[in-house]
């Protein structure tokens, strides 16, 4: 089975960041191991779990079993071929007559959501399944929204020079942007409300850094005449690119997706369950905000 990863910055470590006082909880192992001190007391992250809040979880996505597979797959991460193939964790309790399902070259699969309990090896049916309809996501695929933080401008978004209001100008633009020591992100904001939707006049061109506005502004402003935002962040773009390498080295094979969000200015963390400590104890590592876990599996309150 393919067992890739997902990693990619998306379209920025704190200084004196703090070694957990604690294990942090992750999802590589359902129970603790007590005895295991050596990652948290040097900082890095214990990928093994402590503790979780839930003792039943949630999952939708893929199930899949190939000729190879013992016991059925719930997919983390999908190769989109025929037949699919995927990389994710066993499941058990599982019945292929019981459930819909597509078959090819004995590989069967199908999209579910699934109830039942982890263990940090094994997902065990605790209801039966539900099928989710084909061909429509479970969720949509990165969760942006490319929004813009700055007020509308009287009169409303128009360019403030025709003249240097073009895709060469704001390729420019977004290379004089990644130059500055505080860059923190950039995106495009498509402004959907106007006519002319994708249009280069219509955009908005957004960018974020920690300090210097206004001075960025008029730098931009240089080479860039159409719709722009330029408004604050607390990390740079640089900032969370370490944190990221951080996290992917310390993580090692534990994280399903990693990421830097420029929107939301922080490095997304995608692992198969997460405790809420495991959240405070990255925030006063590496600063408030910086990092986001997410959880692949939902806890059932």
């Amino acid at each position: 089975m393919n067992t890739s990863r997902d990693t990619k910055t998306r379209p920025v470590v704190a200084t004196g960041a703090l070694a957990f006082s604690s294990a942090l909880l992750l999802a590589a192992c359902g129970t603790a191991d007590e005895g295991n001190t050596d990652n948290a007391e040097n900082g890095s992250i214990d990928p093994f779990l402590v503790a979780i809040e839930s003792d039943t979880f949630e999952a939708q996505g893929t199930v899949l079993q190939g000729p190879d597979d013992e016991a059925p797959q719930l997919c983390q991460v999908v190769q989109h071929s025929l037949p699919p193939q995927c990389s994710g964790i066993d499941l058990e309790g599982w019945d292929w007559d019981d459930v819909n399902h597509e078959s090819e070259a004995d590989h069967r699969w199908g999209e579910y959501t699934v109830t039942g309990t982890y263990d940090g090896q094994t997902f065990t049916l605790t209801e039966d399944p539900r099928e989710n309809e084909v061909g429509i996501p479970v969720e949509d695929e990165d969760g942006v929204t490319f929004t813009t933080p700055c007020s509308e401008p009287d009169g409303g978004w128009e360019p403030e020079d025709t003249s240097l209001t073009s895709d060469e100008a704001l390729h420019d633009a977004m290379g004089l942007a990644t130059q500055r020591d505080e860059f923190a992100g950039q995106w495009i904001d498509n402004n959907s409300t106007l006519e002319g939707e994708n249009d280069v006049e219509s955009l908005i061109y957004n960018v974020t850094a920690t300090e210097n506005l206004d001075e960025i502004e008029s730098e931009l402003r240089g080479v860039w005449g159409g719709n722009l935002c330029v408004s604050e962040a607390k990390y740079t773009h640089q900032e969370l690119l370490e944190i990221q390498a951080t996290m992917e080295e310390e993580l090692s094979d534990s994280f399903i997706h990693i990421g830097v969000n420029e929107v939301e200015n922080h490095v997304e963390v995608e692992v198969t369950v997460v405790s809420t400590q495991a959240q405070a104890d990255i925030d006063e590592r590496f600063g408030e905000g910086a990092v986001e876990f997410n959880s692949w599996l939902r806890p059932v309150k």
